[in-house]
This record gives C-alpha cells, sequence and structure tokens, in this order.
C-alpha cells in the first residue's frame, strides 16, 4: 500500500484492511454511556445525605428501588457488552454481569461510609443483587422481548 492509499485508507476509517474498525470502536464506546450514566446516577443518590432522602412509607420501598435500579444497571452492563459474547456464552454473561453489579453495589455501600447520615447495609448489598439476578435471569429466559432488539439475545443463532 502507497502512502497516498494509506492516508486515504485511515481517512475513511479502514486501518489494515478493517473498514469497521474505528466505526466499532465508537460503537463500543458509546454503547457505554447508559452504563456510565446509571452508575453516575447511584453514585450521585448514595451522596445524598440520610436526612435529605425522603422516601415514601412504603415497607421496604428503599429495598425495592435498589433492586430495580440494579436491574437496570445489569441491563445497561448487558448492552454494553459483544453481542457476539453474550450470544456465545450466555452463562458467563450473567455471572460477569452479576459480579459486576455486585461490585459496584459494594463500592456503593462503602462510599457511604463517608456520607452524613448514611451507612453500608448487607439488606441493601442483598437487594442489588437480586435486582441484578432477576434481571439476567429475565433474559436468559428470553423474557424480556420488548429489548430483545437492543440487547444481546442467548438464544439468537449462535452461528453469528
Amino acid at each position: 500500500m502507497t502512502q497516498s492509499q494509506e492516508e486515504t485508507s485511515l481517512k475513511h476509517g479502514k486501518e489494515h484492511g478493517s473498514a469497521s474498525l474505528v466505526t466499532g470502536n465508537l460503537m463500543s464506546v458509546l454503547r457505554c454511556i447508559p452504563m456510565l450514566s446509571i452508575m453516575g446516577i447511584l453514585f450521585f443518590l448514595s451522596s445524598v445525605p440520610g436526612d435529605a432522602m425522603a422516601l415514601p412509607d412504603i415497607i421496604n420501598i428503599d429495598k425495592y428501588a435498589h433492586a430495580l435500579a440494579y436491574a437496570a444497571l445489569a441491563l445497561s452492563v448487558l448492552f454494553a457488552l459483544s453481542r457476539r459474547f453474550c450470544s456465545r456464552h450466555p452463562y458467563r454473561t450473567v455471572i460477569f454481569v452479576f459480579c459486576f453489579c455486585l461490585l459496584y453495589g459494594i463500592s456503593d455501600e462503602f462510599h457511604q461510609v463517608f456520607v452524613p447520615l448514611r451507612s453500608p447495609s448487607v439488606y441493601d448489598l442483598m437487594a442489588d443483587g437480586v435486582g441484578a439476578l432477576l434481571a439476567m435471569v429475565l433474559w436468559l429466559q428470553g423474557w424480556l422481548p420488548i429489548l430483545a432488539g437492543f440487547l444481546p439475545c442467548p438464544w439468537q443463532n449462535k452461528s453469528k
């Protein structure tokens, strides 16, 4: 390849014969935005002092909120992952996403040690894990058809 061909190739996002290298990397980064946004929101909410948080007077509402938030985090992590990997290794995907969410939950609970009138809770962490696991089970069983166009599906043809 001559120098002018190489410059043209790089200009159009082609490198070493791969036309979609730049586009693929950009898409991978863009697919992380929902996950990073949810993580940022969770961090912000856990930074709010305990007396400033007004929740409805419903038994265990905070646990339901934890489960729902971490189910959303799990689905956003799943969205960020490679469709090919998820389709070929659905059980590894479930384990990875669950562990990722659980580790983020642990860091979130640790973060609350430094926030006035907040404290870490094993029960909150359990709710986080239940939410993440529930989302992954629903995905694995194919019970999220409304999200099927956005999330890699474990039941897709594995030859792709």
